[in-house]
């Protein structure tokens, strides 16, 4: 009987340890035209239009700030839309995923564990606005937690981590 105690608490360790690692906090990607000049480009506006902006209005004002900050520091200067040398447009997304561990520790006897979880996405678009063109895009996926008071500086630090990859080194 404690070996069997045994083994089952050395199980969910397992356990626990395998949801810990599946679940890593963010995966950062990006791409971009390896065409465009980078260095061209002095001013940012907002784009007007945003899924995020409708469905989650203080989500994209958080993301609108952090990306701002991120811009500013960047030697980016803030322009009316119409006199932008790029526009930077926000999209984002969220699934409900599960993840099913089935652990067998007798021939008896199995434990199934099911979690589930939400899987957010970010997307940051930075378009050309002479040509009007999609010159850099750069993402951002991974679990949400709700955990109030810590969203601020969640999301600046991942959109801090989507930006640290414009623009681009060629």
């Amino acid at each position: 009987m404690r070996n069997r105690n045994c083994l089952f608490a050395v199980l969910i360790a397992v356990l626990i340890v395998a949801v810990s690692l599946s679940c890593s906090p963010y995966t950062i990607k990006s791409d971009f035209d390896s065409e465009a000049n980078y260095a061209g480009y002095h001013s940012f506006a907002m784009h007007d239009q945003s899924n995020l902006k409708t469905q989650a209005p203080l989500v994209y004002k958080r993301v609108e700030r952090a990306i701002m900050t991120e811009m500013k520091a960047k030697g980016y200067q803030e322009a009316a839309s119409n006199q932008a040398d790029v526009l930077i447009a926000v999209h984002g997304s969220k699934i409900t995923k599960a993840e099913v561990t089935v652990i067998e520790y007798t021939y008896r006897m199995s434990v199934n564990d099911i979690y589930e979880y939400e899987e957010g996405t970010l997307v940051i678009d930075i378009v050309d606005k002479r040509a009007d063109e999609l010159v850099w895009r750069g993402t951002a996926t991974g679990v949400l937690h709700d955990k109030p008071g810590q969203d601020d500086q969640k999301v600046a630090k991942v959109v801090g981590k989507i930006l640290g990859k414009y623009p681009p080194k060629s």
